[in-house]
């Protein structure tokens, strides 16, 4: 193995124990990393907001690869790998024919949806399409009867079951003629995330290497989910959690302790 110039580590179900904390072993195994001149970033589904606001440990971070890399910052950089104007347009008016879905759209504003979700700070917004015209959109999320928004109180019997999402949002991007501009993955089995092709955290990963000169065969990256899957396929070492998904698994060159146990510090201690 190349000397390891450089981390990525996905935030739930990896660096992040079940409780959404971080253990202090965890953070001083990467903490020692970087001081040892290693690059640390987050490749996370989730906002840089929610993440900033929550966690003061990540804004030690180099960079933040955040909506599956929808929107990555390193340094003073910002890149956005948002929808086109066209396709936001049609991909979420595709979405919102379908009436019995829950819709949260992802923004250069901020998050909006089709319902409040005070858990998310979401506010309900009565005309999502008309947002378009001032937003650029990051991403769109949905979920159905399965939700696990607590703090959702709609019933949930009106509500598409999770089983059946897939399949619509299949048929929304081929019938609409998206399917080379948009791709969907789905995170803890409940929650749809459907971005643009050109949003994924492997491109993330790959700009930041490429600005940093980094060879992939440098790099290391923890993933425990679906969208993990492309960047531990094509890093130098992937490493999937013990608690990852089975495909996630399959494409690791190694499998190391679940986010309970850290995993994540176990495989740096080694490496340091």
């Amino acid at each position: 193995m190349d000397k390891i110039r450089a981390v990525f580590t996905d935030l739930d179900g990896t660096v992040l124990r079940n409780d959404k904390t971080i253990s202090d072993r965890t953070m001083n195994a990467i903490r020692s990393f970087r001081e040892k001149g290693g690059i640390w970033a987050v490749a996370s589904a989730r906002p840089e907001r929610a993440i900033s606001a929550m966690y003061k440990e990540f804004t030690e971070a180099d960079a933040l690869i955040t909506l599956n890399g929808a929107r990555i910052k390193f340094g003073d950089t910002v890149i956005s790998n948002g929808f086109s104007s066209d396709t936001a347009s049609k991909a979420l008016s595709a979405v919102l024919s379908h009436d019995d879905l829950i819709v949260v759209l992802e923004t250069s504003k901020g998050i909006f949806g089709n319902i409040e979700i005070p858990e998310w700070d979401t506010p309900e917004v009565s005309d999502l399409l008309s947002l378009l015209k001032e937003v650029d959109l990051y991403k769109i999320l949905i979920a159905g009867k399965e939700h696990k928004l607590s703090s959702v109180t709609i019933p949930t019997e009106p509500l598409c079951p999770s089983s059946e999402i897939p399949e619509r949002i299949r048929g929304i991007l081929s019938e609409n003629g998206l399917s080379e501009d948009a791709y969907f993955t789905v995170a803890e089995g409940w929650l749809f995330q459907i971005m643009s092709t050109s949003a994924t955290k492997w491109n993330g990963v790959r700009r930041l290497l490429e600005r940093e000169g980094i060879e992939v065969s440098e790099a290391v990256y923890f993933g425990d989910d679906h969208d993990d899957v492309e960047s531990i396929r094509n890093i130098g070492y992937g490493v999937a959690m013990g608690n990852a998904i089975e495909e996630v698994k399959n494409v690791a060159d190694t499998v190391t302790a679940t986010n309970e146990e850290d995993g994540v510090a176990q495989i740096l201690e080694q490496l340091l």
